[in-house]
């Protein structure tokens, strides 16, 4: 369980890490304007650094790179374990007897080496917080008790708020009256805007991702921009005119320290040159530029925070889903089924041919697809680095019991046909519309209507196309006895086009006994998994008959 979190922080690092080299970069363009602005930007690297998950969106900036979002979640689950480079002894001649053989440890060795240095970074860190704390915490037990929430410390050579839920302020005592002013309305907006709890949270992540360099960088500019941001928020209260006094406030608080006794949980004020500066350049901007840039921020913070939609493969009528990490070996048996055409783009672009793909670098464009020969819904893209991406569909399965419960002799038992046919399988974008039944004499006729678009319609006119509904004609002989002529009819509103099987097709598929062999449900799953086969080749000799 514990290995599995500092996998899950390793990837989670990883993708922040490309969150805060984007942070830092906007922070350039950002330099002229109030500090809240980047301030806020943060906030998204603490995001990226808790949370695992998040939302998909075309606005996802993580997609203009042209990768699948698990080419930022580099790390797997998995690590090297005893059993898995330990062999059995190949070669081994019949008879011999091996004694003497042990349970070996299966516990992944390098992960947990890796797990107990992490383990061992986060409580170093927790440890001297904890311990800087409760030194700072004996040496304020002589704080003079002010107003409210407020302490005066003599000794001190700098303001700092202390606590979460009832947070207090300490301050120097050889403060001004007009410093103690300056100082005190500084602190009282970090506790407004949380600014306290936030900072613990961020120092209790760092302890997390302690391992990455980057972090260490994202934790110090957010509190440089904390701090400023601050400042803004006071010069902007008490107007311009103050800003040399309260410059001097703050320098004559200077101490060069970001943390007072080296713990966050009491934060004070550091970078006083930068802070000072910062006042005297900040000037209010207009009305349209905060507009411009709080939109800006808006677009940004969705961009980073959003993934990229799940890049999607269209075979056939099926659509695969990117699913999972890379894989460096496909699974044993697997067959290559075709090239990848194109690569498609675009916010609204949906799938016009075969094996196309949505949401793929172009570079995708030309390489083999591969199908794993155990799982019929999963198939393998090759990178072109050497590793293969696997996709799923999402296609639903055929719910045998109810299926089997709806099992008929008879053509005319409108129910059971009516919940047949609701239970079938059917391609997206294509819409169950209702059926009819002819029984007056032979052949007896069962007539699926379906609603789909013009496009859809002509994409499945084609006989390369039309296994699935091979697929469920048969399903519906087998399962209904005196059933001669399944047809399914697509309607785009203007023009149909008509699919048509005769029971003899059902024979070919499955022999003359195919309605006996559903008896029960065991027979009727078997049978179904008979049929995807059959079609499946069937839809194979097409191909090769086209090509020749």
């Amino acid at each position: 369980m514990i290995d599995n979190l500092f996998s899950s922080a390793l990837n989670m690092s990883f993708t922040a890490s490309y969150v805060i080299l984007f942070v830092l970069l906007a922070r350039l363009f950002l330099k002229k304007l109030p500090k809240i602005f980047s301030y806020a930007l943060w906030s998204v690297v603490l995001f990226r650094l808790i949370c695992p998950y998040s939302f998909e969106s075309v606005l996802s900036i993580f997609s203009l790179t042209g990768r699948t979002m698990e080419n930022f979640r580099p790390f797997s689950d998995e690590f090297t374990t005893f059993s898995s480079i330990i062999e059995p002894p190949a070669n081994i001649p019949d008879g011999t007897v091996i004694e003497n053989i042990h349970a070996v440890n299966s516990a992944p060795v390098l992960q947990s080496i890796f797990t107990f240095v992490w383990l061992l970074g986060i409580m170093v860190l927790l440890a001297y917080s904890i311990v800087s704390l409760l030194k700072l915490k004996s040496k304020l037990k002589c704080a003079v008790h002010s107003l409210n929430n407020i302490y005066i410390f003599d000794g001190l050579k700098t303001a700092f708020v202390l606590g979460i839920f009832s947070p207090k302020i300490y301050l120097p005592a050889d403060l001004t009256a007009k410093e103690k002013e300056y100082i005190l309305l500084h602190e009282q907006t970090h506790i407004r805007r949380f600014d306290h709890v936030i900072k613990i949270i961020s120092f209790l992540v760092l302890c997390v991702h302690w391992f990455n360099p980057l972090v260490w960088v994202a934790f110090f500019l957010s509190a440089k921009d904390m701090e400023m941001s601050c400042d803004e928020a006071v010069i902007k209260k008490l107007g311009n005119d103050v800003k040399k006094d309260y410059s001097n406030s703050l320098l004559s608080l200077a101490t060069g320290r970001h943390m007072i006794y080296g713990t966050p949980l009491a934060f004070g004020e550091g970078d006083t040159k930068g802070r000072i500066k910062n006042v005297l350049n900040y000037k209010k901007p207009t009305f349209w530029i905060i507009l411009v840039t709080v939109l800006a921020i808006i677009c940004v913070t969705v961009g980073l925070v959003s993934n990229p939609l799940k890049a999607k493969i269209r075979i056939n009528e099926t659509i695969y889903y990117e699913s999972g990490k890379n894989i460096m070996e496909l699974p044993y048996n697997a067959f290559e089924i075709g090239i990848l055409d194109s690569v498609l783009h675009g916010f609204n672009k949906e799938f016009n041919s075969n094996f196309q793909a949505i949401g793929l670098d172009a570079k995708y464009a030309g390489n083999p697809i591969y199908q794993d020969p155990e799982k019929k819904n999963t198939i393998y893209l090759e990178d072109y680095t050497g590793y293969f991406i696997p996709f799923v569909s999402k296609e639903k399965a055929y719910d045998v019991n109810t299926l089997w419960e709806n099992r008929t002799k008879y053509i005319g038992d409108n129910s059971a046909v009516g919940n047949i046919i609701s239970l079938l399988i059917f391609p997206e974008n294509i819409i169950y519309d209702g059926f009819e039944l002819y029984t007056e004499g032979h052949p007896y006729t069962i007539t699926v209507h379906l609603k789909t678009d013009t496009e859809t319609r002509n994409f499945y006119s084609g006989s390369l196309h039309q296994h699935i509904f091979t697929q469920n004609a048969v399903v519906m002989f087998s399962l209904i006895e005196n059933a001669e002529i399944i047809q399914f009819v697509f309607n785009d509103g203007v023009n149909s086009n008509t699919f048509q099987l005769a029971n003899g097709t059902a024979s070919a598929f499955l022999g003359e006994n195919y309605f006996a062999r559903t008896e029960t449900r065991e027979g009727l799953e078997k049978v179904i998994k008979d049929i995807s086969q059959k079609v499946l080749e069937q839809t194979e000799q097409i191909k090769q008959q086209q090509v020749n």
